[in-house]
């Protein structure tokens, strides 16, 4: 009996190393959960200056005692340091955060600064949107254009058309309408 429990007690020590060893391992997945909260009808400081998030220039603005809050998303683990299997499975059980495919969010045929110009040009984009949407609000008309962001290589488009291009007709049809 007493090596019968040596050998159980050496197969469990066993057991649990590997356990933690294989939980301590990277995953191929990042975890999303939410970030910090922002009220946009505060203020930031910009070069020691305090500045209001949201600015319409050349329109009166009025002073409010509320808030629009803002919430952001914040990702845990990049290809260079991927989250454990621990830290894996308390996101897969907290329903408060989601575990998704690294690809999902790091493409591996993108480079870091092609995915910081991508998050860029979506960041510009959204903000764009918004204060469309205000002006829209507020009754001033918002000229709209549809642009070429990029051309696929080998694409019936390359040599037709460049990034930047704005399209206001198509097959003779004017876009001015755009909606």
């Amino acid at each position: 009996p007493p090596r019968r429990r040596r050998v159980g007690r050496v197969l469990a020590g066993t057991g649990a190393v590997l356990a933690l060893a294989l939980g301590l391992m990277p995953s191929p997945y990042v975890i999303e959960q939410p970030g910090p909260v922002f009220d946009t009808l505060g203020t930031s400081d910009h070069e020691g200056t305090e500045r209001p998030l949201i600015s319409i220039p050349d329109r009166t603005t009025y002073p409010t005692d509320g808030s629009l809050d803002m919430l952001t998303v914040s990702v845990v683990g990049n290809p260079a340091q991927r989250p454990d299997w621990f830290a894996v499975v308390s996101a897969w059980l907290d329903p408060t955060r989601s575990v998704v495919p690294m690809e999902a969010v790091f493409p591996a045929d993108q480079t870091a600064e092609q995915r910081d110009a991508r998050n860029q040009v979506q960041m510009t984009d959204s903000q764009q949107d918004a204060v469309a949407a205000a002006l829209t609000e507020l009754g001033i008309a918002v000229p709209r254009t549809l642009q070429v962001q990029s051309v696929l290589d080998g694409s019936s488009a390359e040599g037709a058309l460049r990034a930047g291009d704005a399209i206001r007709t198509v097959d003779g049809a004017d876009l001015a309408d755009l909606q």
